[in-house]
């Protein structure tokens, strides 16, 4: 049976709508719907982006949602995405379903973005700009979904209890845990940055010298709300056979707008550094050590996991043996680096499951 449209004009015709809903239909029917809306919402994958649309020649995110609901369900829901979130019932993340839709803080701190949940940490929407733009299946375990998102809203009644037996009797497992909001390892990511090591300086001037490699491990919190900021703590690993030296930096890092990472901390050094090209003997400064730079690409999916391109730049801090600085120049052949490579991103959560 397909339900009663409801009017988006009241609260009180929504609230009314939503109570004699859910008392009205079966579990088995509001499951059936949920169901019925994500098999439609599928057929519209690939469609592309186009802002005020509502059809399969274009659609943007409100539209998408709008147009799937109306025709797999009949429920009428409010045009643009700041309607839609006050006219839903607003639940926890722990009562997250299929079929629910889920909200966004894309641009700021308003409700900006919507997209309908399809389990398995899932969802589809249509999207403006990025890697892959129209309607499209992105995750929730990736870093530019998990830090942007706001709230559940559900404008279906709620079968979370039928749909966890109907999967047990159906496939003799449980449905899958959705994120819960109080994990700590929920809102922790690691990742895992390899690259080259090079410069553009030596003390025969200036020429392309491939001094070695870097990897760095590195763990990442989830955004703060207040400030918008990631922070994170790692350990980089470099290899420099021009510099006869292995150092390990110790990364205290802040990730602004999922784009740009900056970094500093103490550096323990192995080996005996020479300035490159003519020997003269050198020593590390274990504090300050490094600081640093990293520009990453926007990310693609590796199933559970995140790949993007790395450009790195960095400044290790070098002295004469007595302690005293070295020239400019000699700094410079030294202690400005690049590193370029690739960064794989991956949630804690998928690790330790």
């Amino acid at each position: 049976m397909r339900l009663l449209k409801k009017s988006p004009f009241t609260f009180f015709a929504v609230f009314f709508l939503f109570v004699s809903t859910a008392f009205c239909i079966t579990k088995e029917e509001a499951y059936k719907a949920r169901q019925d809306i994500i098999s439609y919402a599928k057929q519209f994958i690939g469609v592309p982006y186009v802002k005020g649309g509502i059809s399969s020649s274009g659609m943007d995110c409100s539209g998408f949602l709008f147009t799937i609901s109306r025709e797999a369900t009949g429920i009428q829901l409010p045009r643009t995405v700041s309607a839609m979130y006050s006219d839903m019932r607003i639940v926890s993340l722990s009562q997250l379903e299929p079929g629910d839709a889920l909200f966004f803080k894309t641009h700021g701190n308003k409700i900006s973005h919507v997209g309908l949940y399809i389990g398995k940490n899932q969802f589809i929407h249509a999207v403006s700009d990025g890697p892959n733009t129209g309607v499209i299946l992105s995750s929730l375990n990736q870093t530019t979904w998990n830090n942007s998102y706001a709230a559940v809203g559900q404008f279906l009644p709620p079968t979370k209890e039928f749909a966890t037996m109907k999967e047990t009797i159906n496939n003799n497992n449980s449905t899958t845990k959705p994120v819960t909001e109080s994990s700590f390892k929920e809102k922790l990511s690691f990742d895992a940055f390899a690259s080259v090591l090079w410069n553009s300086t030596t003390s025969h001037g200036f020429m392309f010298n491939l001094r070695g490699a870097d990897l760095e491990t590195h763990l990442t919190y989830k955004r703060l709300k207040s400030t918008k900021l990631a922070p994170g703590f790692g350990i980089r690993y470099r290899f420099d056979p021009k510099m006869n030296i292995f150092q390990m930096p110790i990364i205290f890092s802040v990730t602004l707008h999922d784009t740009l990472r900056i970094y500093s901390g103490p550096i323990i050094t192995f080996g005996s550094p020479a300035i490159i090209g003519n020997s003269k003997a050198i020593k590390a400064s274990f504090f300050p050590g490094i600081l640093g730079v990293a520009w990453h690409t926007p990310s693609w999916s590796l199933g559970s996991a995140t790949m993007c391109f790395v450009q790195d730049v960095a400044w290790s801090v070098f002295n004469n043996l007595n302690n005293s600085a070295l020239t400019p120049y000699e700094s410079v052949c030294t202690g400005l680096s690049f590193s370029t490579g690739f960064r794989v991103t991956i949630p804690v959560s998928k690790l330790l499951n």
